[in-house]
């Protein structure tokens, strides 16, 4: 399949999506439950065919299936906005992050660790952990696709990253900063 005609699908299945998301926010709700079945049956009939497209379907579904769970909001852009932004309930400016305090001192010991084993990485780069172990360094944070989604980087000051979005065979879609670790002796 050419690039071209996967664009062209994804679009489909997209603009499928947002009618079903429109026709829900006027109340027309057999409307909306029509299109959202659409995109559940394109995306399985890509099964098997192409990955890409699959897992784009099934991300819309499972977006649409929590829209749907929800009862605060009929306009799903409104929902995924306050969805976007959970993250950032609850912090203040003082805050360091939405990390818990012991947690990021446990992810800044094991990357304290791992450098002195290699006294060339110290004050370089980030280490990146993976269910509580060392899964490896990078010179510097990039490539979330790398690494699946919930790993943490933690670079040289004691800074925190959270991989985010994607899924496990793809690869998370980028980095969110979880700690911010303040100037005093924070180095990891």
């Amino acid at each position: 399949m050419t690039p071209d005609v996967r664009n062209q699908k994804k679009t489909n299945m997209r603009l499928r999506f947002q009618q079903a998301c429109e026709a829900w926010s006027t109340g027309d709700y057999e409307l909306a439950v029509y299109r959202a079945s659409q995109v559940s049956d394109m995306a399985a009939s890509y099964m098997g065919v192409d990955s890409d497209l699959y897992w784009y379907g099934i991300r819309l579904s499972i977006a649409w299936g929590e829209f749907m769970l929800q009862d605060d909001t009929r306009d799903f852009n409104a929902w995924a906005v306050g969805q976007a932004c959970r993250a950032l309930k609850g912090l203040t400016s003082d805050d360091q992050g939405p990390l818990d305090p012991e947690l990021a001192a446990e992810n800044i010991q094991l990357a304290a660790d791992y450098q002195d084993e290699r006294p060339q990485l110290r004050g370089r780069g980030v280490v990146v952990l993976c269910k509580g172990q060392v899964a490896g360094w990078m010179n510097e944070l990039r490539s979330p696709e790398a690494w699946e989604p919930g790993c943490i980087a933690v670079d040289h000051h004691g800074n925190q990253y959270l991989a985010i979005g994607g899924d496990s065979y793809h690869g998370a879609t980028a980095w969110n900063r979880v700690w911010t670790a303040k100037s005093e002796g924070a180095a990891a």
